[in-house]
């Protein structure tokens, strides 16, 4: 849902500047640059901070943890929690190893088709239930938005992730 809501935020943001009552954004690619993973109240508010960003990291990589634990007996939250921070102690090392465990060794190209299934997965299923609720039909972006949008996010997520 990170990358709708992504959409979305820019999309709003252009429209205003369209209305007069807003900023020009920036290109696709700039404003995803500036934007995703950013320190910072108005990147807080759209809900893609660098905060929520960690934290969807985090909470991949301590399920991940608690299922291999389940292998040798209970899984703990607090041993799971503990075997991460352990494992992976910088917020850019438990950025890149959410990456690399999610999306492989060298995550560029699933990480990207993963991001255009946002918009080419049925209505049906959670993330096309996902677009219904945070986009406006109207505002769905182009086929070359859609590029450029995958194109920087992913970008910027192994930027980020120093991959």
């Amino acid at each position: 849902m990170l990358f709708i809501q992504i959409w979305k935020s820019y999309a709003t943001a252009a429209r205003k500047n369209l209305e007069g009552t807003g900023p020009y954004p920036g290109t696709v690619a700039s404003w995803v640059t500036s934007n995703l993973g950013a320190p910072g109240a108005a990147a807080l508010e759209r809900g893609f901070d660098k905060g929520d960003l960690q934290g969807d990291a985090d909470g991949w990589l301590v399920g991940k943890a608690m299922r291999d634990m389940e292998a040798s007996g209970t899984p703990s939250l607090g041993e799971a929690w503990r075997t991460v921070l352990v494992s992976y102690p910088t917020p850019q090392l438990r950025l890149k190893a959410f990456l690399q465990g999610r999306f492989g060794a060298s995550p560029a190209t699933k990480l990207r088709s993963a991001l255009q299934d946002c918009w080419t997965t049925n209505f049906l299923s959670p993330i096309g239930l996902g677009r219904l609720m945070f986009t406006d039909p109207e505002a769905s972006p182009t086929i070359a938005q859609r590029d450029e949008l995958c194109d920087a996010a992913t970008a910027r997520l192994l930027a980020l992730a120093g991959l």
